[in-house]
């Protein structure tokens, strides 16, 4: 069995999307309910934040310098001086939904899913979007309850996908040309005493790791 070390001892409420910047040297990370966006340098243990004003579900780096998040309101480009610009607000109609994890596909198009605050209640409020280069977002999965964790197989070729309280992860056939997913089908069963699986990454050799929810382990 591996053995976990601490990276940083945050106290997060629910922390959650570690992404490492490779030019800055830094895992960018959020704290939901704190709507924090954590900047953290392993090799001196310092850690820096902004403060969003909403719960924030990811936040991934941008080609041009910008860091772009999914808020509880929207999706925003946040400035070096930590203020929201919120492009796209899908859910509007939808105020008890929130915006929940996300990840940039091999071909740089983002994927993000939402969730009903109160999801237990109000199961299958969610749905799974795509944004793509010109900032057209797309809905393309609905009725999900808890969208979390993604990937993509080395080649690119298969996505991975959570929503949690399934208990299961989904594969999708994946096209690189246009960001379309097709041949839904559930690759892994997960037992409820592990915990629901949360979020997810993938290796070089194509193993899926994936942390679970009241668990307390990785996969």
């Amino acid at each position: 069995m591996l053995a976990a070390e601490l990276l940083y001892d945050a106290k997060a409420i629910l922390g959650e999307g570690p992404v490492w910047d490779t030019d800055k040297g830094e895992l960018m990370w959020v704290d939901i309910e704190r709507g924090e966006l954590h900047f953290t340098r392993p090799e001196t243990g310092t850690d820096r934040k902004m403060e969003l004003g909403a719960k924030v579900g990811m936040a991934v780096p941008t080609k041009d310098g910008k860091i772009l998040v999914a808020l509880e309101n929207g999706l925003a480009f946040i400035g070096d001086d930590g203020t929201p610009e919120i492009f796209a607000d899908p859910e509007a109609g939808l105020p008890n939904n929130r915006f929940n994890d996300g990840k940039c596909a091999p071909d740089g198009r983002l994927w993000v899913g939402s969730m009903d605050m109160d999801y237990e209640t109000n199961e299958n409020a969610g749905s799974l979007y795509r944004l793509d280069a010109d900032l057209t977002l797309t809905r393309c999965l609905t009725e999900i309850t808890v969208s979390n964790g993604m990937a993509w197989a080395p080649d690119g070729r298969t996505m991975y996908y959570i929503d949690s309280p399934t208990y299961t992860v989904a594969a999708f056939d994946y096209e690189l040309q246009n960001g379309r997913i097709s041949r839904r089908r559930t690759i892994i069963e997960v037992p409820g005493e592990h915990g629901a699986p949360d979020g997810m990454s993938i290796d070089v050799e194509g193993m899926l790791w994936i942390a679970h929810w009241d668990g307390g382990n990785v996969s």
